[in-house]
């Protein structure tokens, strides 16, 4: 961690963003890459059982955000402050919570997955497809979290490239066995998931070597690993709900859309958030990388450079932000083409694209004044502007409009601009009259 206190803040923030980017792309191409070949070479049916399985998806990211980042945050802090001791305790610590929170929503997951899949929009055509997707998911959610969470705690010591190379091992794998297994062997749905699970254990275990070799060989004191459960769990609450929000949102959108449209509204959806999710990257990767190095700084008390990187991190993300948006409204045919047979759905499917994604690169302001506010330790701040876009806005804007205004599908497409333009507008003004808070002392002394 030496370079956070030699390198400018900018220069060490690309140096971790271009490779948690890159990492981001590749890993949402596991989704991607699914889509791409159940929808065109078994249907739209099969778009529509991953797109209801999507939100237990984002509920096991959202854990992983959870853990990875609240872990990371408070160990970059600590070794900041110069407390090695503590850094590896909140390491450790962050395993035995993934355990303790895995084993049993895995368990829950398995036993109730018919009433889940109903519950998140499946109808009799797509839940025997939900569910052989949703098992090996299920099956492969432990691998995935404890893959983020060393990937989150390397990136914390320097080390982006690992998180680059476990992921591209994992996408490869699951190119090949999704070709392998949808199409050569032809069984579907449930290829594309074994070829996931199986690309996801890959991934882990070379995340999990590279760990091993490298981990601080310090004594833990096992009876105070306890302690750090609530400060991991409060820091890292916001990301968790800023992917959490992804899966309500997208289940009551499915029922929305499924009550007006059937499942071709719920295809048309997920088309749409196929790629809509593909373009937060760039500001989760920017705002992911600024974490770690905005919380050493608060450790080490190095306010100057704090503001100045804070200031970076809103520039980086919003230029890079506008240039993938641009790209992605001039070819939205062409993007969204690429993952359907039946070519019928697509005008429908990218005029609901481009009102979706209308004024999408405002959003770089609000994401990166809730990791500000995470890596400060304030709470508070993060999650009533992690609660506001998605549970505050969208929502409630999507059922006014399609009950009350009777606007149908229009209304759902709508809600995604509103939304963004309130949550943006409510993080400058909180920037604006906070913008460097007082760090919580408790999570350093």
């Amino acid at each position: 961690m030496e370079k956070f206190e030699t390198e400018k803040s900018s220069k060490i923030l690309i140096s971790l963003a271009i490779p948690v980017i890159i990492k981001s792309i590749i890993f949402e191409m596991y989704n991607l890459v699914d889509t791409f070949f159940v929808g065109r070479y078994v249907g739209n049916a099969a778009i529509a059982a991953l797109m209801v399985v999507f939100p237990v998806q984002r509920l096991f990211f959202a854990i992983n955000a959870l853990i990875g980042q609240g872990a990371s945050s408070l160990f970059s802090r600590y070794m900041g402050a110069e407390r090695k001791d503590k850094a590896v305790t909140v390491s450790k610590t962050g395993f035995y919570l993934v355990f303790i929170i895995m084993l049993p929503l895995m368990f829950l997951v398995n036993v109730f997955s018919d009433p889940i899949l109903y519950f998140l929009g499946a109808s009799e055509n797509t839940i025997g497809l939900a569910n052989d997707y949703l098992f090996f998911v299920n099956i492969s959610s432990i691998f995935i979290i404890l893959q983020g969470l060393i990937n989150y705690i390397l990136l914390s010591m320097g080390d982006a490239k690992t998180s680059i190379r476990s992921t591209v091992f994992g996408a490869l794998t699951n190119v090949v066995l999704d070709y392998i297994l949808v199409i050569q062997v032809g069984i579907g749905v449930k290829g594309a998931a074994i070829a996931t699970m199986v690309s996801q254990i890959v991934g882990f275990l070379y995340s999990l070597i590279v760990y091993l070799k490298n981990r601080y060989k310090v004594e833990v004191n096992k009876k105070k690993i306890a302690k750090y459960f609530i400060p991991i769990i409060g820091i890292g609450l916001s990301a968790f709900i800023i992917e959490v929000e992804d899966a309500i949102s997208i289940s009551v959108l499915n029922n929305i859309l499924e009550g007006i449209m059937g499942d071709r509204g719920i295809v048309i959806l997920g088309l749409v958030t196929k790629i809509y999710m593909f373009l937060f990257i760039a500001v989760l990767g920017v705002a992911s990388a600024m974490l770690p190095i905005a919380a050493y700084y608060m450790g080490a008390r190095q306010g100057e450079k704090l503001k100045e990187l804070i200031k970076n991190t809103i520039r980086f993300s919003f230029i890079l932000t506008l240039i993938l948006w641009a790209f992605s409204m001039i070819f939205a045919e062409y993007s969204l083409g690429m993952f359907v047979k039946d070519k019928s759905i697509l005008p429908e499917a990218v005029r609901a694209f481009r009102i979706v994604l209308s004024i999408f690169p405002i959003v770089s302001f609000y994401y990166a004044s809730i990791y500000y506010y995470q890596a400060a330790g304030r709470v508070r701040s993060a999650l009533v502007l992690s609660l506001a876009r998605q549970l505050f806005v969208m929502i409630p804007v999507a059922l006014i409009l399609v009950n009350v205004f009777h606007m149908g599908e229009l209304g759902v497409w709508l809600s995604f601009p509103i939304s963004d333009f309130a949550a943006t507008m409510v993080s400058l003004h909180a920037l604006k009259t906070d913008i460097y808070p007082e760090i919580e002392e408790k999570y350093i002394d």
